[in-house]
């Protein structure tokens, strides 16, 4: 059902700026955010040609609520090269990888602490 979602983006019969809307709260979710990054991927040049430009810049601040290792991980791969070239791609990119360490940093610090408290909680 995701994936029919997400490829309503490439429907031309469909309006580019409203069509996409499914790939930007799939990819802020957890539970769908890597679904949506692997098809983003796959079709993100055809995504691109189709969206307004001034739309496509700001790509990476919907995956900017990611916080594991994996989804940094394809974020960089989908993003770091792509940003250069997209209207404000570059600062999107910057403040979304920002987000990102900062909540693995968060995660990092707190993890262990949390799970000695839950621990000792039952």
């Amino acid at each position: 059902l995701l994936r029919r979602a997400l490829a309503l983006g490439l429907d031309p019969a469909l309006p580019a700026r409203d069509s996409i809307e499914p790939l930007r709260h799939a990819l802020g979710h957890a539970a769908t955010r890597p679904t949506a990054m692997a098809w983003l991927s796959e079709h993100i040049e055809g995504l691109a040609a189709r969206a307004p430009k001034e739309q496509v810049g700001s790509w990476p601040t919907w995956v900017d609520g990611a916080c594991s290792r994996e989804d940094r991980a394809r974020f960089v791969a989908l993003f770091e090269a792509r940003a250069a070239r997209l209207d404000a791609g570059p600062r999107a990119y910057r403040q979304s990888l920002e987000r990102i360490d900062h909540c693995l940093a968060l995660r990092a610090a707190q993890e262990a602490p949390l799970n000695a408290f839950l621990a000792n909680a039952s």
